[in-house]
């Protein structure tokens, strides 16, 4: 229920100058850890301002909303709606030049694809985006842990969806509209709408869906006055003026947006290239630095190699490209040859998805599990170096064993359970690989 919810206590707020106050906040405290970097430089022409960063989050909200339209499976809208909320509460507590828009953006949708449990495997998910899939796929993994510890942990979300559908069996039932399923085309370009507004940090999922449906009514020429006053709120008149005004203030904030001008935004992302945090840049060599001594071994990392991505060092544990895969699987995910650019990555127009990873062109691997897996062998790793030979020989001695007797009792349940479809031992040994 919305009334007790984490939204509503921690994530609702009363005006739009709090959430004005917050951003400016992030934005001082960024310029301010990061003042040398400008070298005497003037800060605002170093620095992004708060304009500059919510007209560059304005663009980036675009991106995400596109991103979702063209997502292959197609994606229910209480995904878009999550990934938005999750979106727009990052960035109360960051700033993009901490965090790029565009890393944070798909994790975003992967995290709301979870937890509004739109089964889509990593694998598929970055399917979707356009450039270096095995880029993709680390960033991704990388930032999940880091959003949701900045979401407070904080994941469910009330979307106005649900409320949509109340009103509109309430006003088949006491309305005398005639056929208000006509209102649902409106409704849904609203709420669209209020995706790039702040609706959904300052009004509750029933206000918003409230609005929606009066919105709709008016471009129908239809007047739902009445069933508001007499009907929906004949109980409880004095919450009709603040019902009235928050509906009225969604509405303006609808009607107010402008999109952002593109070539603004452009020299704003030029600018961010220039003094965006090169410890969360997976372009830097510090960011891969880092990642690398996260998950490998100190002694085990290469004084002279600058590039890490998770998929390559399981690949080298043989956990990447040369295990068995399925056919799909198996093919090249992006043409060969073809050349991406920076500056196109985002463009309007593109027939595919706007969300880009730029690198090498990888040919497809298989990265479900893939930080599980990478952990576990990295802690196997570990472990080996304190065993001395005779015990690493007992370990993997019971560890035969262990499997041995496994395998004997599915063995024993499928004869009693009399199963057609027998499991093969190469199938057994497959799933058992992925838990070591």
């Amino acid at each position: 229920m919305y009334p007790v919810s984490s939204q509503k206590r921690s994530w609702t707020f009363a005006n739009e100058g709090q959430l004005v106050a917050f951003r400016v906040e992030q934005n001082n405290k960024y310029i301010e850890d990061h003042e040398a970097e400008a070298q005497g430089r003037d800060l605002e022409e170093h620095f992004l301002t708060p304009p500059e960063e919510r007209l560059l989050l304005k663009q980036y909200e675009i991106y995400l909303f596109d991103f979702c339209r063209r997502f292959d499976p197609p994606m229910p809208k209480c995904v878009v709606g999550t990934a938005f909320n999750y979106f727009k509460r990052f960035y109360l507590n960051n700033t993009p030049m901490d965090y790029h828009p565009k890393e944070i953006l798909a994790t975003c949708v992967f995290v709301a694809c979870k937890v509004e449990e739109f089964n889509v495997s990593i694998n598929q998910f970055v399917n979707n985006i356009k450039g270096d899939r095995n880029k993709a796929t680390d960033i991704v993994l990388s930032n999940e842990l880091l959003l949701i510890g900045q979401l407070n942990y904080y994941l469910t979300i009330h979307n106005p969806f649900r409320p949509i559908e109340g009103f509109l069996i309430d006003i088949k039932t006491r309305s005398n509209m005639q056929n208000p399923e006509r209102l649902r085309p409106h409704i849904d370009s609203f709420i669209d709408s209020t995706f790039y507004t702040d609706a959904c940090l300052l009004h509750t999922p029933s206000q918003i869906a409230l609005a929606a449906v009066l919105h709709a009514a008016s471009r129908e020429q239809e007047n739902l006055d009445s069933y508001v006053t007499d009907l929906l709120f004949v109980s409880a008149r004095d919450k009709l003026p603040g019902l009235i005004d928050a509906v009225r203030k969604i509405r303006i904030m609808v009607k107010q947006y402008q999109q952002p001008d593109r070539d603004k935004v452009k020299a704003i992302e030029k600018k961010l290239d220039r003094c965006r945090n090169q410890a969360n840049n997976p372009d830097s060599d510090l960011y891969k630095e880092r990642l690398r001594r996260l998950y490998t071994d100190e002694d085990d990392i290469p004084a002279d190699d600058a590039s890490f991505h998770i998929a390559d060092e399981l690949e080298d544990e043989g956990l990447g490209a040369d295990e068995p895969r399925d056919e799909e699987d198996s093919e090249p995910r992006t043409p060969q040859g073809e050349e991406t650019d920076d500056d196109e990555a985002y463009e309007e127009n593109s027939t595919e998805s706007d969300v880009e990873f730029v690198e090498e062109q990888q040919h497809g691997r298989n990265y479900n599990h893939l930080m599980g897996q990478f952990k576990a062998k990295r802690l196997q790793h570990k472990m080996e170096k304190t065993l001395t030979p005779s015990q690493i020989e007992e370990e993997r001695r019971i560890e035969r064993e262990q499997l041995a007797a496994i395998f004997d009792l599915l063995r024993k349940q499928e004869a009693e359970l009399n199963l057609q479809d027998r499991i093969s031992d190469q199938d057994l040994k497959q799933q058992v690989r992925l838990y070591r």
